[in-house]
């Protein structure tokens, strides 16, 4: 298995690099990022609101930021997959990866989700209009500050409803339940703070997670990589453009 990280913090991309023995991302979600992926050998499989999409060499997929989605790659193909920063990408042009001609279609598909859900949103009422937008900023609050202990009875006074009504809108707002939400950011915390050279450790008792173990395992699910491993397969771009 060989999984590369080439990333840059200060210009919002990363370039990932898969292939080897079959992969599986589980269901998660990028709340800022364009994720561009063209499978350069072998074939994977990617699962969003709209079903199931079997991609062959050649195939490319674009998934637009907050989309739940899951990911699995077969044995012995290689996936080359580009994230780009939403706001970044508004400001700036790139050069395209060798091979990653599906960044070519990154505004046209910003302006093809605008199409879709103004075609496929239904009509809401006020006080669903206002309920959904409680959650929307609990789910930024989250994804700023991941590490607060909040139960589902706290998230649930926050957006002044109870529990089990919390539960659902949640899920139908923002596509996932809470708990895998809270679970996603916090594993994106951890990428930076490994990367910014916490001890795992450390970074683990700074998410909340009961022990470093816990946090191991929950890692290398949703990467199929250790923290340790991550790190050493992650290089910094300095800022340069990709």
């Amino acid at each position: 298995m060989s999984i590369h990280y080439h990333y840059s913090e200060f210009a919002g991309q990363e370039v990932i690099v898969s292939s080897g023995t079959s992969l599986f991302y589980p269901r998660h979600m990028h709340m800022r990022h364009w994720t561009l992926g063209l499978v350069r050998r072998g074939m994977a499989e990617l699962e969003n609101p709209a079903g199931t999409h079997r991609m062959d060499m050649g195939g490319f997929f674009v998934v637009p930021p907050r989309m739940p989605h899951s990911l699995c790659i077969a044995a012995h193909s290689e996936l080359l997959t580009l994230c780009l920063d939403e706001e970044y990408t508004l400001h700036h042009t790139y050069r395209t990866p060798p091979g990653m001609r599906c960044f070519l279609l990154a505004q046209e598909c910003k302006v093809l989700e605008r199409m879709l859900d103004q075609m496929t949103r239904q009509p809401r009422s006020l006080e669903e209009r206002q309920a959904g937008g409680k959650i929307r900023r609990l789910a930024q609050r989250l994804v700023a500050q991941p590490e607060q202990a909040l139960s589902i009875t706290e998230m649930a006074k926050i957006v002044c409803a109870s529990p089990w009504h919390f539960l659902r809108r949640f899920q139908s707002e923002i596509g996932m339940t809470p708990h895998a939400f809270l679970l996603n950011c916090k594993i994106r915390r951890l990428r930076s703070l490994l990367r910014g050279k916490v001890a795992a450790d450390d970074a683990a008792f700074l998410m909340g997670f009961t022990d470093q173990s816990h946090m191991h395992k929950l890692f290398k699910l949703h990467h199929n990589l250790t923290p340790r491993q991550f790190v050493l397969a992650s290089g910094k771009l300095d800022g340069a453009a990709v």
